[in-house]
């Protein structure tokens, strides 16, 4: 539960490195799949 407001501050502060806000989409969007897609994976080989 502490965890969580550090992440949050910390995304939010790395968002205004980026040039534009599309920018900012695509990369916080692909840093968003790709972590469900690791999520996805280590549900698949722990369950088995």
């Amino acid at each position: 539960m502490w965890l969580v407001p550090p992440v949050w501050i910390g995304v939010m502060s790395v968002s205004f490195v980026f040039r534009s806000g599309v920018r900012a989409w695509l990369w916080l969007g692909g840093a968003n799949a790709l972590g469900f897609a690791m999520l996805a994976l280590a549900r698949h080989f722990i369950v088995r």
